[in-house]
């Protein structure tokens, strides 16, 4: 990552840090909430969202044209619970859900 550019507050008082690449375009932007990773044409390609304790709860992964490529979702110990598949129209592709012991238990 490049060296910290900018530091603002959000409607909600929290802060955001946005790091850039070199050229400029934003790389990555996080808060106490998310993270989310951009590409170099500044579309975004992930989105990490954590709970209050900074724990991930669910990933989100993006398509170059936006829309959404995958989810993963996390219980509080950060262990896979389930992950999805979109088509590129959103609808869902497959999915497949996690017991605690991490085998797969269901799978659509």
């Amino acid at each position: 990552m490049s060296n910290l550019e900018e530091l603002s507050k959000t409607k909600s008082d929290q802060y955001v840090k946005r790091y850039f690449y070199s050229d400029g375009t934003i790389q990555c932007e996080v808060n106490s909430e998310k993270v989310i990773f951009f590409n170099s044409d500044g579309t975004i390609q992930s989105e990490y969202r954590c709970d209050k304790d900074g724990n991930r709860e669910k990933v989100i992964y993006f398509n170059s044209d936006g829309t959404i490529k995958s989810e993963v979702h996390y219980d509080e110990d950060e262990n896979i619970t389930k992950v999805i598949f979109f088509n590129s129209d959103g609808t869902i592709q497959r999915e497949y859900r996690r017991d605690k012991d991490g085998n797969v238990t269901k799978v659509i």
